[in-house]
């Protein structure tokens, strides 16, 4: 009996230990996942080794304008020097005229050693296709822009989307609240015989109606995240939480808003446009990422026509 009091004691102790307080789902505020998404993003990185590929091709067009230098050096070993039999009377006039002596030619080790350098004076071909790598990487440059340009686009777009859906949740359960206060106020007058039973069938079928509404719309704020959690390249069922709410934004005055309330401001383009139509049409042509690459992949296609 005492063994199974101290057991029991044991594990009432012990039980604080094992309880865990679940972890809180991260926070992500608009700016935080543009740059999740910005360093997971398959296109993004293909659009940056793109760049690094033509920043090398660049460098093998250089390669043949610059000049080509080139060494070589080898050594020679002779295990056995070759000899020559010679009459010895050559070093030696005493001796007699049928005599031959051994003389040996060369050396043991033989050196050589080469430097050759060629300049290409004018080659038409190797300075075009120099400028065609140039406009090429410029080309990739500005793919790789374009791309984080539309991961930034997409991402953006669909916070904003996950946003709205968690506004028609709460909008809904707010109805849905202010309907079930009604009917039951309704409920009461009804047996105090202040309201009919047509006023209390009205309001339950209004009830009946919403609740499939909540269950949509809860559902649609489910994907909306999956769809934000894919973008940023995350697991779709991690947890997570939204920073600023749609709800406490104050369109009249901008200037009131703050923290995550006043970015998704700023995010949505609510700055009033000061310009005239023809200075954004301007402003679109010049810096839009389709229209530069459109522009840049004529020059390239141009330099390759000369090449």
């Amino acid at each position: 009996m005492n063994r199974i009091r101290l057991v029991l004691v044991t594990l009432l102790l012990a039980a604080p230990l094992f309880a865990q307080e679940p972890t809180p789902p991260e926070v992500y505020s608009l700016r935080r996942a543009i740059g999740v998404a910005l360093e997971r993003s398959q296109t993004v990185r293909d659009a940056r080794l793109g760049v690094r590929i033509a920043d090398e091709q660049v460098r093998e067009a250089w390669a043949t304008v610059l000049p080509d230098i080139s060494t070589d050096a080898s050594l020679t070993r002779n295990v056995v020097s070759q000899k020559t039999f010679l009459p010895a009377i050559i070093l030696d006039p005493s001796a007699p005229p049928d005599q031959f002596i051994p003389v040996r030619f060369g050396s043991d080790n033989i050196w050589s050693a080469t430097v050759a350098a060629s300049q290409p004076i004018f080659e038409m071909s190797a300075f075009v296709g120099l400028g065609a790598a140039n406009r090429f990487r410029t080309l990739q440059r500005e793919v790789a822009r374009g791309g984080a340009q539309g991961v930034v686009s997409t991402v953006r777009q669909a916070y904003f989307n996950a946003l709205v859906a968690d506004e028609e949740v709460r909008l809904t359960t707010l109805s849905i609240e202010r309907v079930r206060q009604t009917l039951a106020e309704t409920q009461a007058r009804n047996r105090a015989g202040l309201a009919s039973n047509y006023d209390v069938l009205r309001l339950e079928v209004q009830l009946a109606n919403l609740e499939p509404s909540l269950r949509r719309a809860a559902l649609g704020a489910s994907t909306a995240r999956r769809v934000l959690l894919v973008e940023m390249g995350l697991d779709p069922t991690t947890p997570f939480e939204l920073a600023g709410s749609l709800n406490e934004l104050d369109l009249e005055n901008p200037e009131r808003n703050v923290g995550e309330n006043a970015a998704l401001l700023a995010a949505a383009g609510s700055v009033p446009l000061e310009d005239e139509i023809e200075a954004l049409y301007e402003t679109a042509i010049n810096d839009r990422t389709d229209v530069r690459q459109a522009r840049l992949s004529a020059d390239v296609e141009s330099a390759r026509l000369k090449a």
